[in-house]
């Protein structure tokens, strides 16, 4: 149950905070779909195969945000 609310406030987090780079960055459309992602995840509506896949893709974004950026 934890490790449900944990990720609830993550999931929470990445929706409701701002976008840290302007518009005009190269990643922020990494931004912008991790947003989408992390939605569709909030959200619940989603079978188990596509929570796994949902989840896949929000650690691809995750990744790509952090290699672009040297984290």
């Amino acid at each position: 149950m934890e490790a449900i609310n944990k990720e609830y406030l993550k999931l929470n987090n990445i929706v409701n905070s701002k976008i840290p780079v302007s518009e005009d960055s190269p990643v922020y459309n990494f931004f912008v779909q991790r947003r989408k992602v992390a939605e569709k995840l909030r959200n619940n509506m989603l079978t188990e195969e596509e929570r796994i896949y949902t989840l896949e893709a929000l650690n691809y974004l995750e990744n790509n945000i952090k290699e672009y950026l040297y984290l």
